[in-house]
């Protein structure tokens, strides 16, 4: 898979932030191809670099195998699944943070 980088450091800067709803990210997927933004969030996932949560807060985890079905329901189609938009936010793991730190991205 060829991977674009730009959508991949944009993801990882916004969530520098701290934690964001799938609706808040949303607007991302205008600025890159959809297809690609995407495959971003699935290539940070797959690296253990982004955690999903369920809730608004107090977040609750999500098991770890959900994650593609709920990145491809919520950015993978024109039509985006609403509950999943809204009852669904992403975060850094702790291994995300790291890379952040190493990259010096977003906050130190």
């Amino acid at each position: 898979m060829q991977i674009d980088w730009n959508p991949v450091i944009h993801i990882l800067d916004e969530l520098s932030d701290g934690t964001h709803s799938f609706l808040e990210l949303s607007y991302m997927v205008s600025h890159y191809e959809r297809e690609a933004f995407t495959d971003s969030l699935l290539f940070l996932a797959e690296r253990d670099l982004i955690e999903l949560l369920a809730g608004r807060g107090p977040f609750e985890p999500i098991p770890k195998d959900e994650w593609p079905r709920r990145l491809r329901d919520a950015f993978g189609s024109d039509v985006a699944d609403p509950v999943v938009l809204v009852g669904t936010s992403i975060d850094l793991s702790e291994r995300g943070e790291q890379v952040l730190h190493l990259f010096g991205i977003g906050h130190p």
